[in-house]
């Protein structure tokens, strides 16, 4: 893991992406995936996207571009509490504590980032 870790912060660092069209394609991935198959207690259907969006944090991380750190924040915070499910098996009310405290780190983000182009795209709203 380290090492793909590594391999991600060399490629963020080397090129121009924008870490607020990684946290865009998150937040679309949260909405349209991950919250879906939460709600249904599809908790494996969930792992494999929430696994995906975990490992792309060390290319937001690592970004020459810079980032913002109250959106930073609640974009690793929200991750943090999605990667908690790839660890262990959540009970119904716990599910629905998670699902409140990510909704509202992503309200956040969306609050911050609704004008910002490159989240937009990211986000799948930008053609």
């Amino acid at each position: 893991m380290e090492n793909i870790e590594q391999k991600l912060r060399q490629i963020a660092e080397k090129s121009d992406i924008s870490p607020y069209f990684i946290i865009g394609e998150f937040v679309n991935q949260y909405e349209k995936m991950i919250k879906p198959a939460l709600k249904e207690g599809n908790i494996v259907g969930a792992r494999s996207v929430i696994g995906l969006a975990t490992m792309k944090l060390p290319i937001v991380e690592s970004c020459r571009i810079p980032i913002n750190a109250d959106v930073f924040t609640s974009y690793k915070i929200a991750l943090l509490y999605l990667g908690g499910l790839l660890k262990q098996d959540v009970k119904p009310k716990l599910m629905d504590d998670l699902l409140n405290n990510v909704e509202r780190y992503i309200k956040e983000v969306e609050l911050r980032l609704r004008s910002n182009k490159d989240y937009q795209e990211g986000r799948g709203n930008l053609g």
